[in-house]
């Protein structure tokens, strides 16, 4: 299930964040940074990457770029950079982005394995959108 991604405003491109079984990875990762006391200020920067491109704008091929993995993954992945940490995305054609996963560089070749499994499962259960609840 996806839900919107609250760290963003409204952008061209409606970006959502992805949660399975109710837990949201990249609300675990941004805690975990913020736990350890490290990279904390990266955090804010690949939202600000994500959400220039959401809105159609050009950044830096440093810090924006479509990953190749494989042909038969269905969607486009991209991957958010700052210097430090990585954030992981999948473009739903008319849906729009879903941040699936973030990580360390230090961590990246795991990393892109798990996001091409993870990117594998999404296909096969497909996306739906949470409804506001009242």
């Amino acid at each position: 299930m996806i839900r919107p991604c609250e760290r963003v405003g409204n952008t061209k491109i409606p970006l959502f964040a992805l949660a399975i079984d109710d837990v949201c990875g990249i609300d675990e990762f941004e805690a975990l940074i913020k736990k350890e006391g490290t990279y904390v200020n990266e955090i804010d920067s690949l939202y600000a990457i994500v959400e220039q491109t959401c809105n159609m704008l050009r950044v830096s091929k440093n810090n924006w770029k479509e990953l190749r993995l494989e042909k038969k993954i269905p969607y486009k992945v991209y991957e958010a950079r700052s210097r430090n940490l990585r954030m992981y995305l999948i473009h739903e054609e008319k849906t729009g982005r879903v941040v699936i996963y973030g990580g360390k560089k230090t961590n990246q070749d795991s990393d892109i394995k798990r996001i091409k499994k993870m990117v594998t499962d999404i296909e096969r259960t497909k996306l739906t959108i949470e409804s506001k609840k009242k």
